[in-house]
């Protein structure tokens, strides 16, 4: 996907030679500069125009740098690229990083050098729906780490980071490589020999995802600092150039043609199951979803195992929020992982995920601890029907009677939340031992899916009721209109047919569909519990702003008074608070009815501020000061 050329903004940012003695001239950095223009405005394969590629090289005033830094980013609306190139520098009391420009002091870098929290500041306050920053500096890393560090806030809802996408050339205590004598430096060089000569065997567009993969493989393989990124899952298809070693396959007669693929149970395939992977951090959520799709692709030799995102292996890091598809004989499972607690109530409580089962990850070291408790309850509350327990790290429990007590204690949970202590599965699994092909834990994979068919019913998924699918992301297409991705929930969808983008808005925006992708196949049709991408080639990205749901067109309004059912978290009954419909917060006014004191929820009528897309059994959270303190369910719609 490459960006819209003429909504689209770059600036090159280097600096080759310095003022002070102790920094040394850098004379690939003028190099890395001019190539680089050169690869990204290339009319046949650039993803920039020349006229929106801006060059700033050996300035010497921070303060300038910044406003021309701020004149583009207030100017881009699709993507904003920066890249940087030259001498990273650290503060001298924090660990700061700074990006030295020709007349930076090492000694004073906060005073004449270019700080990295400018920069950051500009891409998270920019307007663009894509911001993309690249540095190729000694201690990049930091800026990684520096994006990580504000996560907790972001959750929280302070600023959204959806968008948003850092490629660094080193890790944060490593100095990034010049060469004599070479004409790039190490990492800049290879992207652009990448960008430049492209890849026989790559996709048809080098984006994101590929270029790091591609990058890390051959930095390692010459024995330099391998690049660390940080970014949003949909930001990782976005494109810097068109592959210029693109072959495309030749189609031959026992291929069908991609539209012709099937798409849907309804089609007569094997039923769609939906599963959520729950877990206190540092669990091994990640790792055993890596297990999973790695065991089963090395089985599966028609090769449709699918991973919509980017992994990391390694225990004790996580990912924000994955979709990975695989299939078994008898099922295709759409399975779904979250970062972090905040995560899972965005997705699943307020409803833009519905699974129909959860992998509830427990440590056979740890065994549950409070935030296991948390999760399993709001599993309850938001109807999750079944639950299966991986016992993780299993192959490093060497007292077999204290991981016997941790399963005692994981079904005391269960039942304390109204799950069946003796019916619900406990599968002991070691994802490490899976990933090293140790065969008792390739087997536990095997055995935990099992699991999941003969222990989680089909879903009763609502296939003849009208299309409805909540909107996860909205992403800007390569050439013009608007990529939405979500999860439907109830209905079918095929391409051209007549929906409406329903929210906040006062009025629905009619459009048509123009096709259905789903882990980068085009489908002809898809059905409830899918997550797809839907492509609207005559909507605008202002026309999607406020919205929340994609609808036949005429099946679903928005609306601002309703009656419903809440079960408040404490005691507190506020008459003013924030509702979580659909991944949008919405104040609204709260006015208690009377009720049954006996039961656990409250009837309440709420007036929101703003109309919002609903229907009678939409479910949602309250939240107040940054906190869900209740969730509810409508029960009523006053027209």
């Amino acid at each position: 996907m490459l960006p819209d050329k003429s909504r689209s903004h770059a600036v090159l940012i280097g600096a080759s030679s310095y003022d002070s003695m102790a920094l040394p001239d850098l004379p690939s950095v003028a190099n890395n500069l001019t190539a680089l223009r050169a690869a990204l405005t290339e009319p046949e394969r650039g993803a920039f125009a020349p006229d929106r590629c801006l060059v700033i090289e050996n300035q010497v005033d921070q303060a300038g740098v910044a406003r021309q830094l701020a004149d583009v980013a207030a100017s881009a609306e699709d993507v904003l690229l920066i890249y940087y190139s030259g001498h990273g520098l650290i503060g001298t009391r924090r660990q700061e990083l700074f990006l030295g420009l020709s007349a930076t002091d090492p000694a004073r870098p906060q005073y004449s050098a270019l700080p990295f929290a400018w920069i950051r500041d500009e891409l998270l306050d920019s307007v663009a729906t894509t911001k993309v920053l690249i540095l190729d500096c000694c201690f990049s890393g930091l800026a990684v780490d520096g994006f990580l560090a504000d996560q907790d806030a972001l959750m929280q809802g302070q600023f959204g980071v959806r968008g948003t996408y850092t490629l660094a050339a080193t890790p944060a205590n490593m100095v990034a490589l010049a060469p004599p004598g070479a004409e790039h430096t190490a990492f800049s060089g290879e992207l652009l020999a990448l960008l430049r000569e492209g890849v026989p065997e790559g996709p048809p567009e080098l984006n994101l995802e590929f270029i790091y993969q591609r990058l890390a493989r051959r930095m390692r393989e010459e024995g330099w600092p391998t690049p660390k990124q940080y970014g949003t899952d949909n930001v990782l298809r976005l494109a810097l150039a068109r592959n210029a070693a693109f072959v495309p396959p030749k189609s031959t007669s026992a291929e069908p043609a991609l539209l012709a693929l099937p798409a849907t149970a309804s089609t007569g395939r094997r039923p769609f199951m939906t599963i959520a992977v729950l877990g206190q951090t540092g669990h091994g959520k990640t790792t055993l979803t890596v297990a999973i799709t790695k065991v089963l692709h090395d089985e599966d030799t028609r090769d449709e195992i699918s991973a919509g995102y980017q992994h990391d292996v390694h225990r004790g890091l996580s990912i924000s929020l994955a979709h990975v598809g695989y299939e078994t004989d008898r099922t295709r499972f759409d399975h779904v992982v979250f970062r972090s607690h905040a995560d899972y109530v965005k997705n699943v409580v307020t409803g833009v995920v519905r699974p129909d089962a959860v992998i509830l990850a427990v440590s056979a070291l740890d065994g549950p601890l409070p935030e296991t408790f948390v999760q399993l309850q709001l599993a309850r509350q938001a109807g999750v029907p079944s639950v299966v327990v991986a016992l993780t790290f299993a192959d490093t429990a060497i007292d077999q009677e204290l991981t016997e007590l941790v399963e005692l204690m994981i079904r005391d949970l269960l039942d304390a939340n109204g799950y069946s202590r003796h019916a619900t599965p406990v599968v002991r699994v070691s994802a490490e031992g899976a990933l090293k092909g140790e065969r008792r834990w390739v087997q536990s994979m095997r055995d935990l899916v099992t699991t999941l068919e003969q222990h989680v019913p089909d879903p009763n998924w609502e296939a003849n009721l009208p299309f409805r699918l909540m909107i996860e992301n909205r992403i800007p297409a390569s050439d013009s209109g608007v990529l939405i991705t979500g999860q439907i929930q109830q209905g079918r969808v095929y391409p051209g047919m007549a929906v409406e983008l329903v929210g906040t808005r006062e009025r629905p925006v009619p459009t048509v569909v123009e096709s259905v992708d789903k882990y980068r196949k085009l489908m002809n049709r898809a059905g409830p519990g899918e997550n797809v991408a839907l492509l609207f080639r005559d909507v605008r990205r202002r026309d999607v702003a406020g919205a929340q749901i994609v609808a036949l067109s005429g099946s679903v309004a928005a609306h601002i008074d309703f009656y419903s059912c809440v079960c408040f978290l404490s005691g507190n009954r506020p008459k003013r608070a924030d509702f979580y419909f659909h991944g949008v917060e919405i104040s609204g006014l709260i006015r208690f009815l009377p009720t049954d004191d006996a039961k656990s929820s409250s009837r309440v009528g709420v007036r929101l501020v703003s109309s919002v897309a609903m229907a009678v059994g939409d479910r949602f959270t309250v939240r107040q000061d940054d906190k869900t303190v209740g969730f509810g369910m409508v029960t009523e719609i006053n027209i």
